[in-house]
């Protein structure tokens, strides 16, 4: 059973651990470069690979069934094909010494944002009759409104990037803004108690993603970004929150099932 005290401790752990992943990519930045780079990388596809192992737990837990159960197996083929473009970021920076955007790598991370949408719409299928039109419209506006200047900044003359390049680095802005949509119902049916504290995990775990997909597409076109940029961080925190929301998922999971074999008994 899950206790009050089990999810403030599981809580504080999130937050030490946020934390403690801040301050280490803080700390390998002040030693150099190089340094910072390495680890950042082994981060990203440490956490990319706990996420994927995790969520193939859960679908196995889920079995396919039910809205839940396929939403489940979206999310899980989405984030195993974020692990493998982090490995082969890893390997362009690490082994090839070659810049690795663009790279084969963006191939991986975009088709895993369909896979994301289509798990956010079948996770919300069940409590779909308390979405309401003003919900849409609030997310559909906020969305916009993020896109709309991206797309507008995109379009400078003086940019130094090539027209595939600024198509592909525009990709990941105009997929975050369908992600967005349905990410922002979710968070208000949140605070409408139609979801549980996974999903908001979750949630962040994605916009923390959106933030940095953004921020990398402008310190991109503007040839600002570097090893270690802070924007490195946002992209560790969301493979961590996304971890800590499947463990939290699989523990309700396991409770439910403990508690139907008693009901059994």
């Amino acid at each position: 059973m899950i206790t009050t005290l089990d999810t403030i401790k599981g809580q504080r752990f999130l937050v030490s651990t946020l934390i403690a992943t801040g301050f280490a990519i803080l700390f390998f930045n002040f030693v150099n470069e190089q340094t910072a780079l390495l680890f950042t990388d082994l981060m990203f596809v440490f956490t990319s690979g706990s996420v994927a192992v995790l969520s193939i737990i859960v679908v196995i837990q889920n079995r396919l069934e039910g809205y839940h159960g396929k939403a489940w197996a979206l999310f899980s083929s989405a984030v195993i094909s974020w692990f493998i473009a982090e490995i082969i970021w890893t390997l362009y920076e690490q082994v090839y010494k070659i810049d690795p955007w663009p790279s084969s790598a963006d191939f991986f991370w975009l088709i895993g944002y369909p896979l994301f949408f289509g798990f956010l719409m079948y996770y919300q299928r069940p409590v779909h009759k308390s979405i309401t039109k003003k919900m849409v419209v609030i997310s559909t506006l906020i969305s916009i409104s993020i896109l709309v200047p991206l797309l507008y900044i995109s379009y400078d003359d003086n940019l130094q990037l090539d027209e595939f390049e600024q198509l592909l680095g525009l990709s990941y802005p105009i997929l975050n803004a369908f992600v967005l949509i349905p990410l922002l119902i979710g968070v208000f049916l949140f605070f409408k108690g139609k979801v549980n504290f996974m999903w908001i995990l979750m949630s962040l775990g994605m916009i923390s993603f959106i933030v940095s997909d953004n921020w990398f597409f402008l310190t991109t076109l503007n040839e600002s970004y570097h090893p270690g940029h802070p924007l490195d961080l946002l992209y560790i925190w969301g493979y961590v929150l996304f971890s800590f929301g499947l463990y939290d998922h699989m523990k309700i999971f396991h409770t439910k099932n403990i508690s139907h074999k008693l009901d059994q008994n």
